[in-house]
């Protein structure tokens, strides 16, 4: 019983710690992949920098949706 409760263990830090590497959202697809379906096509994740400053981000996406970004104060992330 001790040898399933330390691989339950092992795995349970593997997980958290690539949490920490790569995020909670890129983690959790991993572990659960989704299909898209709809009228989003592949590739979905291109767009065109129309504005960019250390606060503000202006994009236009392959579908030519418009999309703008204001950096939260202090950290990195763009929201």
């Amino acid at each position: 019983s001790s040898s399933s409760s330390s691989s339950s263990s092992k795995n349970s830090d593997s997980f958290l710690e690539t949490i920490q590497e790569v995020g909670l959202l890129p983690t959790l697809l991993k572990q659960n992949p989704i299909e898209l379906r709809g009228v989003i096509t592949l590739p979905f994740g291109t767009f065109e920098i129309l504005y960019l400053d250390e606060e503000l981000r202006i994009i236009k996406t392959g579908q030519n949706y418009l999309a703008v970004n204001v950096r939260q104060k202090g950290t990195e992330e763009w929201f």
